[in-house]
């Protein structure tokens, strides 16, 4: 459930005031909320919402899927609001790029298991050399005329490098270079989006489109290696949307790599350390 109190408890510990507001102004008789109250728990609840259905959009119901869907949510009271006929995000985890992978444009880089020391699973496609070049070819529809590609890709403090993503194919888009070493000492998962162009072609006019993504690694590096690891591939279909972000891609990806039947013991978890410091502000 969702509690004014949680959301207010560490912002007003710290400040005495929840985005310049008093706890006197957003309730009535710490009791009963204010309008100004009702307004940030309602905001409140939009977000856990929001957060729940992007997690289960990158969930998937596919065993390739990113992440492990929870239990399914009840059907929609109003199902004609609902048209399951329009494309929805892509998920590729890492195990399922290799059905994007070109056998014959591939060099350089492999499908690995970097498994932590408690034995976690964490795949990627890994590349450890400057020049290791890999091609990843997905259709889209034709009526996508303009769609947003995310990369899910590991960051750490060692040993990384960088990678130059091309598109071609039916398919253009501006080249992206990607710097996957930073100076924290810990090593998350990092998101990038970028926006993918279809080519005007007549001959494939209600045709799907085969769009190639190639990745180079650089010559340059800020590290002094050249790793990089390729965990995810999300495409958007349906515009140019960012659907979820890093938070949301950590969740699924974290549920993947955990063995079955942590979900749900993790899930309890985690829902009771966001009731201590849920935000209603709608960030990815």
């Amino acid at each position: 459930s969702v509690s004014l109190r949680n959301v207010l408890f560490h912002a007003m510990k710290a400040n005495r005031s929840f985005h310049g507001l008093r706890l006197q102004q957003l309730y009535y008789d710490r009791i009963h909320p204010s309008d100004a109250g009702h307004s940030v728990l309602a905001s409140a609840i939009a977000h856990l919402v929001k957060h729940a259905a992007l997690l289960d959009l990158a969930a998937g119901s596919r065993e390739d899927a990113c992440g492990v869907a929870e239990d399914p949510l009840p059907p929609p009271m109003q199902r004609r609001l609902v048209d399951d006929s329009q494309p929805r995000v892509q998920c590729y985890y890492a195990k399922a790029l290799a059905g994007l992978v070109s056998s014959t444009r591939c060099d350089g880089w492999a499908l690995r298991d970097e498994r932590s020391s408690s034995g976690v699973s964490k795949p990627g496609y890994i590349a450890t050399r400057a020049g290791a070049a890999c091609s990843f070819e997905y259709r889209v529809a034709s009526s996508s005329r303009r769609h947003r590609i995310g990369v899910g890709y590991l960051k750490s403090y060692r040993q990384m490098g960088r990678v130059r993503i091309e598109c071609s194919g039916r398919c253009s888009c501006e080249q992206t270079l990607i710097d996957a070493h930073h100076s924290l000492a810990f090593s998350p998962y990092d998101l990038r989006y970028f926006s993918v162009s279809l080519r005007n072609d007549s001959s494939a006019i209600g045709a799907a489109a085969m769009c190639t993504l190639r990745l180079t690694v650089s010559n340059e590096t800020s590290s002094g290696a050249h790793k990089f690891k390729l965990t995810a591939l999300f495409i958007n279909q349906q515009g140019e949307r960012d659907l979820f972000g890093r938070w949301i891609m950590n969740q699924a990806i974290a549920a993947r790599q955990r063995p079955r039947g942590q979900e749900a013991r993790v899930s309890r978890r985690s829902s009771r350390r966001a009731r201590g410091r849920s935000s209603p502000r709608d960030t990815q």
